[in-house]
């Protein structure tokens, strides 16, 4: 007679790795006042060999998301365009801020994603000559608008 074979410790252990694997990207809120107080929270995505590169500044990449994920929880920025896709790809080559536009917002406090802005360039290793905004929907108006809002910041950044 055969002995019956059982996945379940397999499968156990195949959960339990998934589960401790860290996300790729951290959460993280600006919390500042400039002329105005920003509770701001967004999403970084460092490339995985970001830390291994000491001497590498990185290119960034702003993204504004659409509409449908504005809100409390950071954490839905994952199930949609660029936060979604840094989830399977590690190695992506750009730091990436991806903040969350509050409830009933839409992408006008440019202050705001400029103090963010100023915030990750201080404390990465960000390649000044390469910024860029980009966004879906509503993060697509948000970055034109960024761009007509503040023309100064535009010069290092692009849309």
């Amino acid at each position: 007679m055969k002995q019956p074979i059982s996945i379940v410790p397999f499968l156990v252990a195949v959960c339990i790795a998934h589960s401790e694997a860290p996300p790729r990207q951290q959460a993280h809120v600006l919390d500042a006042t400039i002329t105005h107080p920003v509770h701001l929270s967004y999403l970084l995505f460092l490339p995985a060999s970001y830390a291994a590169k000491p001497d590498t500044r990185w290119p960034l990449i702003l993204y504004l998301h659409g509409g449908s994920l504005r809100g409390g929880n950071v954490e839905q920025l994952r199930t949609l365009g660029l936060p979604h896709k840094l989830e399977s790809e590690p190695d992506f080559p750009f730091v990436v801020v991806s903040p969350q536009c509050p409830g009933g917002e839409i992408w006008t406090d440019t202050e705001a994603i400029d103090a963010l802005l100023d915030y990750v360039i201080r404390d990465y290793r960000i390649d000044q000559q390469r910024i860029y905004i980009t966004g879906h929907s509503m993060g697509g108006r948000g970055a034109l608008y960024f761009a007509y809002r503040l023309p100064s910041v535009l010069q290092r950044c692009w849309l």
